[in-house]
């Protein structure tokens, strides 16, 4: 038996690069009961047969160390990380992906008036993901990858209808193929005046279980704040929760909303960060700059129709 089996780590987080050994620490509760320091030692022991290749290869066991201890100097995998940490493990994008931008997902330069009623620049633009099959299965497989650690425990994949039951659907599947032999199951909330509520069945398998959440764009975190109350009316227990665009620090703002301002139990992992800046129509800087409304999206025509009736 080698010293991983002894360890009762698996075997595979050692052939894990820095970064995604850093990743898995990040994301919640990964290796659960392992201390950081019994990972870096088993790190350091196996890297001549194990880690060749990886980014483990040409650090030395001290510098393995500062980099896990950076995170908290008294951080053992699995408990509830302060604010600030969590902000520092999830820096922005730099940058948007071409993507985003070429497939008209994310479209800047314009004016556009928002479901909240304020004014921005940038409009992100979800029904053109799901337009493109591909595009929601690399996003799938993404957030699969980036959380297959935390995906050990997971039972059940959980959204908001209508556009999240596609996303929960391809992530499943994601998981399904890298969890072979594992049944998870892929469910929707549906609204219900202001909340969401899991229906047909669906709080059945949710009851007891482990549940990834996932939200296509978060904008204030209110359809997340909302899944996780469904799925704790459920009796069910939020494992993880994966966002595919963020605006802003919309991830951060619901982290202290709901667990507080020194204390995040459960950041959400975000694939990308879509800085916005927005404004009160009333004082709106495009409006002043006489910007035209873009009518094809969101309340834009609502808008203009509103105000040309003086109402």
């Amino acid at each position: 038996m080698d010293d991983a089996s002894k360890a009762g780590i698996p075997h595979d987080i050692l052939l894990m690069s820095r970064d995604e050994l850093l990743l898995s620490v990040r994301v919640y509760n990964s290796l659960e009961d392992f201390a950081i320091d019994s990972v870096a030692e088993l790190v350091s022991q196996t890297e001549a047969d194990l880690l060749k290749g990886s980014g483990f290869g040409n650090k030395s066991l001290e510098e393995v160390k500062t980099v896990l201890r950076s995170l908290h100097p008294d951080l053992r995998l699995g408990m509830t990380l302060p604010e600030e940490i969590c902000r520092k493990m999830w820096p922005r994008e730099s940058g948007l992906p071409s993507d985003l931008q070429r497939h008209g997902i994310v479209i800047q330069g314009g004016h556009f008036v928002y479901a909240s009623g304020r004014h921005g620049s940038t409009y992100i633009n979800k029904d053109a993901i799901y337009a493109r099959p591909w595009l929601v299965e690399g996003f799938a497989r993404q957030i699969a990858k980036s959380l297959r650690w935390r995906a050990r425990s997971v039972k059940v994949v959980a959204a908001s209808a209508p556009t999240g039951a596609i996303l929960a659907s391809w992530v499943t599947d994601q998981l399904m193929r890298r969890r072979q032999g594992r049944e998870f199951f892929s469910v929707y909330a549906e609204k219900v005046g202001e909340a969401l509520e899991f229906r047909r069945g669906y709080d059945a398998l949710i009851r007891g279980a482990q549940v990834l959440i996932l939200d296509d764009v978060m904008t204030t975190g209110m359809t997340v704040e909302k899944l996780v109350n469904a799925v704790e009316a459920s009796d069910g227990m939020v494992a993880a929760i994966a966002i595919l665009i963020s605006r802003g620090d919309a991830n951060r703002s619901f982290c202290i909303k709901r667990f507080g301002p020194d204390r995040c139990t459960i950041f959400p992992y975000t694939l990308h960060h879509v800085p916005m800046k927005s404004w009160d129509h009333d004082d709106c800087q495009l409006c002043r700059d006489h910007v035209p409304i873009n009518m094809d999206v969101r309340k834009g025509r609502e808008y203009l129709a509103k105000k040309g009736s003086g109402s």
